[in-house]
């Protein structure tokens, strides 16, 4: 059992990293040609152009953030500068231990240790991230922060709103209900004929 755990979970892991929709296609180095910010970095974390590095997020908003050359040179060697090393093969073996531990009755100890072990390596991923975005909200000027804050506080109402939208309108048509340029539904309409 704990092989076969194994061999699913080296499945799972190098699609984990690169994301639900694979590698990244190139993308604009100066902003130009994207919405302010464009879409999210989707190369693995620990690459300089990985998701969620910050560095380059404000690399894409170059000209949207009016950024001086100083300032690229400063975020392009954030950029570059080594990203936290996530092990893999520790968080694979945390995570198979905890399958382990949880199998027939269960082991409470060993399943603890190993949830442990995979909080403190989350712990290091958000504390490092925090400190990288620190870093590189300095190089911000006061002006240049409060419109990448205003940028990132629209992007996340059309977010919320998108996600209400498109929920509530697959919930009906999948309970029977209409859909948004129906007059009657699919039950509707079976009971009219």
């Amino acid at each position: 059992m704990l092989a076969a755990t194994l061999v699913g979970l080296a499945f799972v892991s190098p699609l984990q990293a690169q994301g639900a929709t694979g590698a990244p296609g190139p993308r604009p180095r100066d902003g130009q040609g994207a919405p302010m910010g464009g879409r999210r970095a989707g190369g693995p974390e620990g690459r300089p152009e990985g998701r969620g590095n910050p560095a380059a997020m404000l690399l894409r908003m170059r000209s949207q953030l009016e950024l001086t050359d100083e300032q690229v040179q400063k975020l392009q060697s954030l950029q570059n500068s080594a990203a936290p090393k996530i092990n893999a093969a520790d968080q694979l073996r945390a995570r198979a231990d905890l399958m382990e531990a949880m199998q027939g009755d269960g082991n409470m100890s060993k399943a603890r240790a190993a949830l442990d072990r995979m909080s403190a390596m989350r712990n290091e991923r958000m504390i490092a991230g925090l400190k990288q975005r620190q870093e590189v909200r300095g190089v911000l000027t006061a002006s240049q922060k409060t419109k990448l804050d205003n940028w990132q506080q629209q992007r996340r109402g059309q977010m919320r709103q998108q996600m209400r939208g498109g929920r509530g309108q697959q919930r009906g048509m999948m309970r029977g209900g209409r859909g948004p340029n129906e007059r009657f539904g699919p039950d509707e309409l079976r009971r009219r004929r």
